[in-house]
């Protein structure tokens, strides 16, 4: 425990914790501004406007909807399909006014979405500071003078990794209270309203999940940045990742069995509970000669996403610890 104590003065006295804990709540402030000046409900003239269009609607549904059913039905049938198929019924439904004016989602719709958006802003700035903290030693040299006083490697390794740690829960915290309680205040002062409960159960579980990705990758950055000893290397590394894999080659197989395999998609599976990708099954038909394809739709678990991204989380972080055991720091 002394040790991550000292790790979190070490992290406290330098100015990019600051820095990045500062832009992190500068970017959720002004994301929550953005919603508030971009958003708001119909203005007067707009619900005089809809109230006429929805009026003249409802008298030409009045007068002819029998005969659009039946036109709907001829047509289907003339083409072999059923009415349903067609969407037919739809026709005999009487129009309301509902149907022809908006209202902004409120914040039982948007909060669980919104709250999560930020949590991942946050998960990529720990990122940066978990590796920032580890590669600035290795830079500095400060790091050989640590071990002079504190020889055994491992347990500084981990120290190392537990004091970013900390400082992500204590962010994860502050942006879950920003997300959850500044969209609650902007939505109140446009006067929006929620049409549908709040789901407690859902925002708390995807608060939780986004939260210990936020925090994993604090671990994660600082074991990579004690592993390539430079902030610049680790930024480049995961840059060019996501260039290269998560933008050419998702272009190219975004509807193959690899799609499913993408650090996004994981990510994505993670912070909603599940998530789903398609897939082309194709396969030769040999009396029409030639080939069909389908897609199936395929399913990913937040449990699967978090075993396959923790899986590759563990063999970094043990590569980085190896290599801190093993090498040289001058």
């Amino acid at each position: 425990m002394r040790l991550i104590a000292a790790e979190l003065l070490r992290a406290r006295s330098r100015r990019a914790t600051w820095i990045i804990l500062s832009g992190l709540v500068g970017l959720c402030l002004f994301f929550l501004g953005g919603n508030l000046v971009s958003t708001s409900m119909p203005s007067d003239q707009e619900l005089a406007e809809q109230r006429v269009y929805f009026e003249e609607n409802l008298a030409d549904w009045k007068l002819n909807h029998q005969q659009y059913y039946d036109s709907c039905v001829s047509d289907a049938a003339a083409r072999e399909q059923s009415p349903a198929d067609w969407g037919c019924e739809d026709l005999l439904e009487e129009p309301t006014f509902e149907n022809y004016t908006w209202s902004p989602e409120g914040f039982a719709e948007r909060v669980t979405r919104e709250t999560t958006g930020l949590l991942i802003l946050a998960a990529a700035l720990m990122f940066l500071l978990g590796a920032s903290l580890t590669a600035a030693e290795h830079a500095t040299g400060s790091l050989g003078n640590w071990l002079t006083f504190a020889p055994r490697r491992s347990r500084v390794f981990f120290s190392k990794l537990a004091a970013p740690a900390v400082v992500a829960v204590c962010a994860a915290a502050l942006v879950t209270a920003l997300g959850v309680l500044g969209t609650a205040a902007w939505t109140e002062l446009r006067g929006i309203p929620s049409p549908e409960p709040l789901d407690t159960g859902k925002l708390v579980g995807a608060i939780l999940r986004t939260s210990g990705v936020v925090v994993a990758a604090a671990v994660l950055g600082a074991a990579l940045g004690s592993l390539l000893r430079h902030t610049a290397a680790v930024i480049g590394v995961v840059a060019g990742y996501f260039v290269v894999v998560e933008m050419v080659f998702r272009g190219m197989f975004w509807e193959s069995a690899l799609h499913g395999w993408f650090v996004s998609t994981r990510l994505l599976a993670i912070t909603e509970g599940k998530t789903s990708y398609f897939v082309n099954v194709c396969a030769w038909n040999q009396d029409e000669l030639y080939r069909e394809c389908t897609q199936v739709e395929k399913f990913i678990t937040a449990a699967d996403a978090t075993l396959y991204l923790g899986s590759i989380a563990l063999v970094l972080v043990v590569v980085s610890w190896l290599a801190f055991r093993r090498r040289d720091v001058h």
